[in-house]
């Protein structure tokens, strides 16, 4: 049931998303066939190329490309604390520490695919309409 829950939260986002766009592009006003396949691309597109990257974050979060960034930050904020929060000397030991990390992100990489897709068969709609 968890792994449904989190693929119903990110397709809910998504239609959210797309019907934000399709109303600020005021799509019950067209009456232009292609002009509606144009709105309904962009509509599509766009929670489809931020889920992808979403999931594209995750996954490299996973392998530690943010740990260093973190370390110096935390290190370099310390120095103005009284009360250190980095307890670490090194960054080795903070990435000793960090160990393996497994959030998923498959499914956000899957749901953004499909909207992307949805979208890829709206441009095709819109160029041969």
């Amino acid at each position: 049931m968890d792994k449904l829950k989190k693929y119903l939260i990110a397709i809910t986002c998504g239609l959210l998303l797309t019907c934000w766009v399709l109303y600020i592009k005021d799509i019950f006003a067209q009456t232009e066939l292609t002009m509606i396949f144009h709105i309904l691309t962009d509509a599509f597109f766009v929670p489809g190329i931020l889920i992808v990257c979403a999931g594209g974050l995750v996954f490299v979060s996973n392998e530690g490309a943010f740990d260093g960034v973190t370390f110096a930050m935390t290190s370099f904020f310390d120095v103005f604390r009284k009360k250190k929060k980095n307890k670490f000397t090194t960054y080795y030991d903070y990435k000793q520490s960090k160990g393996d990390r497994d959030r998923s992100f498959g499914f956000l990489l899957i749901t953004g695919s499909v909207f992307l897709a949805i979208s890829g068969i709206m441009l095709l709609l819109y160029t041969y309409c």
